[in-house]
């Protein structure tokens, strides 16, 4: 049984370098005088191609970091993601000192989410149009601050007093 499974992998592996071969001998045909061509060597260490192995383990890796990128963006930060930084700890602290101050604000803006991540600011939650406008107001005047990133969703019946 074991040897049946190390044939299968053998034919396997052979059939892989065959379709790898094919693809260099009609890229050998297409190119023009016999100076232009490269061998198979220089061809698979060229990095402008992505052919073979090592560029599939490439093309993996560059789809997996693509997920990742895409996947910090696609979720916006939230409250756990808070920097553990001195500097992004100060700058939320008087942010949320700023906005439960602020007597204009309903119940349920006072609590929004307040996150800071190397000196940008995320709010989330939801409140009223109005109240968006003071609270990314409140946060563009702390201190350090260098990007206000305002996803608060806002509703005119969020107010709750």
């Amino acid at each position: 049984m074991l040897r049946r499974w190390s044939i299968a992998l053998a034919l396997v592996s052979v059939s892989v370098g065959v379709v790898a071969c094919s693809h260099d001998a009609d890229h050998y045909a297409s190119t023009g005088s016999e100076s232009d061509r490269t061998t198979g060597d220089e061809h698979a260490r060229d990095p402008r191609t992505s052919h073979g192995r090592t560029g599939a383990r490439a093309d993996a890796a560059h789809a997996d970091a693509a997920r990742a990128d895409a996947a910090r963006v696609a979720a916006p930060p939230s409250a756990t993601d808070q920097s553990e930084s001195a500097e992004d700890l100060e700058i939320t602290r008087q942010i949320r000192a700023a906005v439960v101050s602020d007597s204009s604000l309903s119940f349920g803006a006072r609590n929004c989410t307040i996150i800071t991540r190397g000196t940008i600011v995320t709010l989330r939650g939801t409140v009223t149009r109005a109240e968006s406008l003071v609270i990314e107001r409140h946060a563009h005047e702390a201190p350090g601050v260098t990007r206000v990133d305002n996803l608060l969703e806002t509703s005119d019946a969020a107010r709750v007093d």
